[in-house]
């Protein structure tokens, strides 16, 4: 079966990356610009498929960010694409539901940082999802949640 795709209902995988999402409290954040890759571990919080985390500005991921917004996340088994974007300081009107969330997933975090005045959220739309599985007689599989096209599909290993 090795190399054999076979097609996903999209919901059902779509549902299995916002449930694996969800439990991530922290994932490696990947950022690319000017030819030089560097990557993180982030608190994470997310809703859906979109993930949130914050940081300074002025650190070097929001100028690879500005730079090129393609990034790439991951956590156990699931590795992420998206965009992300600079979305405001953590405190204000329109980060509130980021705010509900970070402030329940990481307390510490949230009273330590989110006041600061460099302060920023960056919100990144997941683009594709592929989590790494294993089948009951030990065979390996990927699970491909192409979500700009809304197609999901399994490559047997």
């Amino acid at each position: 079966m090795s190399g054999q795709t076979e097609e996903l209902a999209f919901d059902g995988l779509c549902d299995d990356v916002v449930r694996t999402l969800s439990r991530a409290k922290h994932m490696v954040l990947a950022t690319c610009a000017g030819g030089r890759v560097t990557a993180r571990t982030m608190s994470t919080v997310s809703d859906g498929l979109t993930v949130y985390c914050q940081t300074l500005e002025s650190y070097t991921k929001c100028r690879q960010i500005a730079e090129n917004p393609s990034v790439a996340l991951c956590a156990g088994n699931v590795q992420i694409e998206g965009r992300a974007s600079i979305a405001g300081h953590p405190l204000s009107k329109t980060n509130r539901q980021f705010a509900d969330l970070f402030r329940a997933a990481h307390p510490g975090s949230f009273e330590r940082y989110s006041a600061l005045a460099g302060e920023v959220v960056l919100r990144i739309e997941v683009t594709r999802a592929t989590l790494w599985k294993y089948g009951p007689d030990g065979e390996s599989y990927r699970d491909f949640l192409e979500v700009t096209d809304r197609r999901a599909h399994r490559e047997h290993v």
